[in-house]
């Protein structure tokens, strides 16, 4: 990506057919990506997505002038959330959002998580079966308005195709022809 992230990156007509694929799931990962908290020196407050439970992951508080705070490591005061200046910067429904945030204690960096699975790992199964649910008009389609056992026949064949002992990238051919 050359130091971009994948959501500034934009396709070109030359470019290859996995490439093509990966770039047509952004709107995805964009969407179920949220920062996960290690050392807090990397998370921007105001601009990333680290609010779990938040429908775009940011925090809804406007920003006030006066205030300088720009990472979530500047909240954190002797590991635990600085109650003074959370109350001063966040309205009560943020306050309570990110105080229920765990602190990490290990010494591990920031990191991305997939807030559509437990695990937080991002999976291709896991991305189809939420794309597949979605319904947005002008990007993708939800799949699930075929006739009742069409729809069936589809999803047993999926399971299958997802379930065989083979590369991944070959499902994911095989998942693109279907």
């Amino acid at each position: 990506f050359r130091g971009h992230p994948i959501w500034e990156i934009n396709g070109w007509p030359t470019d290859s057919w996995m490439w093509k694929s990966l770039l047509s799931s952004k709107h995805l990962l964009e969407v179920g990506t949220r920062m996960k908290l290690g050392d807090d020196k990397s998370i921007k407050i105001w601009t990333d997505k680290w609010l779990p439970d938040q429908e775009d992951g940011r925090i809804d508080t406007r920003k006030l002038e006066e205030c300088n705070k720009k990472k979530v490591s500047e909240l954190i005061k002797d590991g635990k959330y600085d109650s003074e200046i959370i109350t001063k910067m966040f309205e009560e429904e943020d306050r309570c959002k990110v105080g229920e945030i765990p602190i990490s204690m290990e010494e591990t960096r920031d990191n991305m998580c997939w807030v559509f699975s437990t695990s937080g790992n991002y999976t291709v199964k896991l991305g189809y079966e939420v794309a597949s649910s979605w319904h947005i008009r002008g990007g993708m389609e939800k799949r699930g308005h075929e006739n009742g056992s069409r729809n069936e026949y589809r999803t047993s064949i999926l399971k299958m195709l997802w379930g065989l002992n083979m590369k991944h990238k070959i499902k994911h051919f095989i998942w693109k022809c279907l």
